[in-house]
């Protein structure tokens, strides 16, 4: 995947032209248009969130001007699939996983959606988006808050909490584990590890089938029989649970790496009820097994 926004725009370019009229390089679809894009694109490349300079207390558009021209070429060159902003999301990821227009931009529950739903009929992967210099120098913004609201004057209370059980749910929830993209993916320790206010654990990927962890003089490969869940860290557990701040925190003189079969559920009787013993370790007997391989 093009790592910079005027090489992911040669691309489309390229199979635009290789695809005759048949194939485009992009779709949209009306729900997630070219706007969505910019947005991702800019915070990500450093530009003024939504075009506010908070420093200076002033709208300021200028850092945005390069990638909404770059984008634009998009449509001066005739990649995008004609008529593809106006469709439903569904009929566009039905298009896309027919094979016609070669890139496709939404969130991330996509993965799942083209595992299940739309089962792409060629080889796929999943990327983020490009930035301007190919670095990333911002980050998307964040969603405030997401859930479910149940007034007591609601008509039909016992429907509704019905309802929120349902997306609360394991047979719910287990999907987006279950249907996620399954792929090779590589970071440092330092990009593993999640900056929180008060450290704790974090970073830990379950259903790894194989993984190596290298540095300049090698490194080691973990091979699942057939799967693990896996934390790399650039601190000790001990250096986590001592300190307060992250500001507290000194980089390890060594990588920590964990090998799990699997972990507690997250829980706990300081911030919520027990957990429900179906989401507790307590696990005596199990077949754990893996295979370890300097590499």
């Amino acid at each position: 995947m093009p790592a910079t926004l005027d090489e992911l725009v040669e691309a489309c370019k390229a199979v635009t032209a290789q695809g005759n009229g048949s194939v485009y390089g992009v779709g949209f679809t009306s729900s997630s248009p070219l706007s969505r894009w910019i947005e991702g694109v800019a915070e990500m490349s450093g530009a003024t969130h939504m075009g506010y300079d908070y420093v200076n207390g002033v709208f300021d558009f200028s850092s945005w001007k390069p990638v909404i021209e770059s984008a634009a070429k998009l449509y001066a060159d005739g990649s995008v699939l004609p008529g593809s902003e106006t469709q439903g999301v569904d009929n566009s990821r039905a298009l896309f996983a027919q094979g016609a227009f070669a890139v496709w931009g939404n969130a991330s529950q996509e993965a799942g959606v083209f595992t299940d739903q739309f089962p792409v009929a060629f080889d796929w992967g999943v990327a983020e988006l490009p930035t301007m210099d190919g670095t990333v120098k911002g980050a998307l913004s964040c969603t405030p808050n997401f859930g479910f609201t149940m007034l007591t004057s609601c008509e039909n209370k016992d429907a509704a909490w019905e309802v929120i059980k349902y997306f609360s749910s394991e047979d719910f929830m287990k999907g987006y584990l279950e249907g996620g993209y399954l792929g090779r993916f590589e970071a440092t320790a330092d990009q593993l590890f999640t900056d929180y206010i008060r450290p704790q654990e974090t970073g830990s990927h379950a259903a790894c089938r194989e993984a190596a962890v290298t540095g300049p003089a090698g490194g080691v490969a973990i091979i699942g029989r057939p799967e693990f869940s896996l934390q790399v860290l650039p601190y000790t557990l001990e250096d986590l649970c001592a300190a307060r701040h992250s500001d507290e925190l000194t980089r390890a003189d060594v990588t920590e790496v964990h090998i799990d079969y699997r972990q507690h559920g997250i829980g706990s009787e300081s911030c919520c009820t027990t957990l429900p013993l179906c989401y507790r370790f307590e696990e005596k007997n199990f077949p754990f097994a893996f295979r370890l391989k300097i590499v």
